[in-house]
């Protein structure tokens, strides 16, 4: 039978101060927590996460949807953009589907999701007066706050796979991966 453990984060950084009452963690689980903190800036790419990781830690501060959405792509842009200015949406979405999508299916699902979550970033971000009109037709395809918990989920995923690597994390290699060419 597995062993659990109760963990209080309420002294840690303020990304962990998100759970604001004692965690239980399976030993397998607080073992994985354990490796992934000494790997965090030790790892071969510490450094690139750290940009994602100091605004998922802000993340305590902000509690509405659009605030959230919008740090999680700066997390997103910062490690899957980090070589490009142009075609963001497009750019950036396909390298997360192809980065953390294990089928063509589930690439198509993925990349799916995270031009939805740009495009409400964009309307978010630049919202003008057509923005109800903008806002409705989003809304048909996903809430604000069921594409925000998505973003999340596909953030903190691409973190713990880039943190667990042994590899470097070569962004601007995903699409010759994604094609057979990397």
């Amino acid at each position: 039978m597995p062993v659990s453990r109760t963990v209080s984060f309420v002294s840690w950084s303020p990304w962990l101060r998100l759970f604001d009452r004692p965690v239980v963690l399976r030993e397998a689980d607080g073992e994985r927590l354990i490796r992934l903190w000494n790997r965090l800036n030790r790892g071969p790419n510490a450094e690139q996460v750290q940009l994602t990781f100091s605004r998922l830690s802000m993340m305590a501060e902000h509690l509405n949807n659009e605030d959230k959405l919008i740090y999680y792509w700066i997390g997103l842009e910062s490690l899957f953009t980090p070589d490009s200015r142009q075609e963001l949406a497009l750019r950036a979405s396909l390298r997360i589907a192809a980065f953390l999508g294990q089928t063509p299916d589930e690439r198509r699902e993925i990349y799916g999701h995270m031009r939805h979550s740009y495009n409400w970033r964009s309307a978010i971000m630049h919202g003008d007066n057509r923005r109800k009109a903008q806002i409705a037709r989003l809304e048909k395809k996903g809430t604000l706050s069921e594409i925000t918990t998505k973003t999340r989920t596909y953030l903190i995923k691409a973190v713990l796979q880039i943190i667990e690597s042994d590899r470097l994390f070569r962004p601007d290699r995903l699409e010759l991966d994604l094609l057979g060419s990397g």
